[in-house]
């Protein structure tokens, strides 16, 4: 029995297989396979797959373009390794040493599972400062308190324990990896973790186009994972990943949704009843049922309009800010100041406006918050703190709503 079985999904990705592959036959660990899975690739990649196997590299199966996940799950059918690891044919192995640092690490601990932390490159080369699934102990994290649903490239699982447990990655064209990890993290119980990073991720060049095949697959997967995390009540999980997945997620789904498609309506309210079940903070504005979603559709229709009825002064001039004014759904006009919550040297003007201290602001002005995630809980809580009680509060899935409306 080989020791680690690496599948490696392919479909189109001539510019990038050779790296990946000198990647993984760089690896220090004897006695692995590779396991290159061609998916229908109709630009080289086939002929440069031929090349390695005539060099007795790899083993090469070849199949009708099914997707990453049936094309993983054809090479574990046929892996022969105690260990799977799965690497995507753009991406590379952080160091020469990952694989046996993985597999050591299983054995020595007796576990189905082993991580290491993940890091993002652009097709440059340039690292990103976003890091995911980084561990700053080594040791045994429990599926109940550290349950994952993004990097599964980052593990190292025991094929026994996906074999005897039928666990399979669904065929979906998009979001086929959290419901994977997630129901091999489960079936674990645990996994073992190190602090090296194992995988590089290549960002920056993927299509990030939306049909309705891959708006149900996506909604398809966040049900799967909503009802894992229901069902076993992972609290932690809902709290870290999952709260905030729907709007995440939302440009890719939100234009099906708004035009009554059943399917995607029947998947929000499927998810929408999971997460009435696992959800102890229902104080967010939701889109996790179709009547919840309708309700926030029409909140960001009266507050635009309510906007552009007034004079505003607009809180934050980072990005979200930027996007609000290119798309229209701010317009200068209504504009009678910017603020921030600590002034810069270099934020004297913002679109020809001076910039001012949030502090310096009247309080009984109208305010419109620009800002994501906790950046905006901030904002809210200084404003409250400063005796603001009129503003409203614009985020990127608010900017993305507004845009589909305008269409």
């Amino acid at each position: 029995m080989k020791k680690v079985s690496v599948i490696i999904p392919v479909y189109n990705k001539v510019e990038y297989l050779r790296e990946c592959l000198d990647s993984v036959l760089s690896q220090t660990l004897d006695d692995i396979e590779v396991i290159c899975v061609d998916d229908g690739s109709t630009d080289g990649s086939l002929e440069i797959l031929s090349e390695y196997v005539r060099g007795g590299h790899i083993r090469l199966l070849v199949q009708e373009n099914s997707g990453a996940g049936m094309a993983r799950n054809n090479g574990i059918e046929n892996a022969e390794g105690e260990f799977l690891s799965f690497i995507d044919a753009d991406d590379t192995y952080y160091d020469k040493e990952v694989l046996e640092k993985l597999y050591y690490a299983a054995k020595r601990n007796e576990v189905t599972l082993c991580a290491g932390g993940l890091e993002m490159f652009d097709t440059n080369g340039r690292k990103y400062p976003y890091k995911l699934n980084c561990y700053s102990r080594e040791g045994i994290y429990r599926y109940d308190s550290d349950t994952k649903i993004y990097g599964q490239t980052s593990f190292l699982y025991s094929k026994e324990l996906l074999d005897s447990n039928g666990i399979r990655y669904p065929s979906y064209c998009q979001f086929e990896d959290p419901p994977f990890l997630l129901k091999a993290i489960i079936a674990a119980k645990c996994y073992y973790a190190i602090t090296d990073y194992v995988y590089c991720y290549r960002v920056g060049y993927k299509n990030r186009s939306t049909s309705e095949k891959k708006a149900v697959d996506i909604l398809s997967g966040v049900r799967d994972c909503f009802e894992m995390a229901s069902r076993n009540m992972l609290y932690n999980l809902y709290n870290v990943q999952l709260k905030n997945l729907l709007f995440d997620l939302l440009e890719y789904y939100y234009s099906y949704a708004i035009c009554g498609n059943a399917e995607i309506i029947d998947l929000l309210d499927s998810i929408g009843e999971y997460y009435k079940k696992i959800s102890l903070n229902t104080d967010l504005p939701l889109v996790y049922d179709y009547q919840s979603f309708t309700a926030y559709t029409n909140n960001v229709q009266e507050t635009i309009q309510r906007i552009n009825s007034r004079r505003v002064i607009v809180y934050g001039i980072g990005n979200t800010a930027r996007k609000a004014f290119a798309s229209g759904v701010l317009k200068v006009d209504n504009v009678i100041g910017f603020a921030k919550s600590q002034l810069d040297e270099d934020d004297e003007l913002f679109l020809n406006h001076t910039v001012r201290s949030i502090y310096e602001c009247n309080s009984s002005e109208y305010v419109v918050v620009c800002a994501n995630g906790k950046n905006q809980d901030n904002m809210k809580k200084i404003l409250n703190d400063c005796g603001f009680s009129d503003y409203c509060c614009i985020d990127n899935s608010f900017i993305m709503i507004c845009n589909e409306l305008i269409k």
